[in-house]
């Protein structure tokens, strides 16, 4: 396996500027995120929120790896750490928009606003990607804020004020519904984001622990740590959670069978895969299957038209 020198600092800032004239980008972003073009891991300091019109994937929010797919929105607030990547060997395309919220919604009581201006203390990372299993409104809130702006028709500046803080205010509630006691920090991150980039390219492959201690410039020891004391799990456990969810993805949207989705995800034992899958998911990959694909996302995606 092929092993390049990745810093542990790696974190980039993409800051944006608008004005109250201009309060939000309106030159909708279309963006493929290819595994090799995978960016690092980066933060704004304005508001974004997404729509996946197709393919399927992995976001990475402040540590949290959560999959998505065609139909699945997502909210990211000022200062979080984030990255996303599509399947390996596939296509997703997402629509961005990037917003100054206070500028958007001025005409907002502040004292109102303020308190959805960033996540609440406990809030799941998780709950930052959404889906109509979720919340069954707040994926077409999103989808129709991005084609209020892509129209421009008339009223549309009001119409996305309006959707905004609709979207704004069920999303705070969902995370309040979902908190939790998170495991580290955004900058807690940085320490391990090398070995993080790495296995989130490299899970399909072979993968040692004594590589990815090299590539953080940590001991095993070490390395073992502050996994669990930034994500919740070790190494391996984070290894095993990106192949479960590759493959429950291609369990879900495509027709390839059992072994074919865990050897594509990295199994070379089925008996490994199936006890992995039944850990993360409850229940065994057939079942899941079955139960996805008759519920909000059928085989092959959301009709995205």
């Amino acid at each position: 396996m092929q092993n390049r020198s990745i810093s542990s600092s790696r974190v980039e800032p993409y800051l944006l500027h608008f004005t109250r004239e201009s309060p939000m980008d309106e030159n909708i972003i279309r963006q493929t995120p290819l595994p090799e073009e995978c960016p690092s891991l980066h933060y704004h300091n304005v508001f974004e929120l997404g729509y996946c019109y197709s393919g399927t994937g992995q976001f990475l929010i402040d540590g949290e790896m959560v999959p998505f797919q065609e139909g699945t929105a997502v909210m990211i607030y000022r200062g979080q750490l984030h990255r996303a990547q599509s399947t390996p060997n596939e296509w997703s395309e997402w629509v961005f928009l990037y917003a100054d919220l206070p500028l958007v919604l001025s005409d907002v009581d502040p004292s109102r606003l303020n308190g959805l201006l960033a996540p609440p203390e406990g809030f799941s990372p998780a709950d930052c990607l959404l889906t109509e299993q979720k919340d069954p409104l707040l994926p077409g809130l999103i989808r129709a804020i991005i084609e209020e702006i892509d129209c421009k028709d008339e009223g549309y500046r009001s119409s996305v004020c309006g959707l905004l803080w609709t979207a704004l205010s069920r999303h705070h509630r969902l995370m309040q519904q979902h908190r939790t006691e998170t495991m580290g920090t955004p900058d807690s991150l940085l320490e391990i984001d090398a070995a993080v980039y790495y296995l989130s390219h490299h899970f399909t492959e072979e993968v040692h622990i004594s590589q990815l201690a090299e590539l953080c410039h940590l001991s095993e020891a070490t390395l073992r740590r502050r996994f669990r004391e930034r994500l919740g799990l070790s190494p391996q456990d984070y290894l095993h959670q990106l192949r479960v969810h590759d493959a429950a993805m291609r369990l879900m949207t495509t027709d390839c069978s059992v072994s074919e989705a865990a050897y594509k995800a990295g199994y070379n034992t089925l008996s490994c895969f199936f006890r992995q899958f039944d850990r993360l998911y409850g229940m065994s990959p057939t079942v899941w299957r079955k139960e996805h694909r008759e519920g909000s996302f059928p085989a092959g995606g959301k009709d995205a038209s």
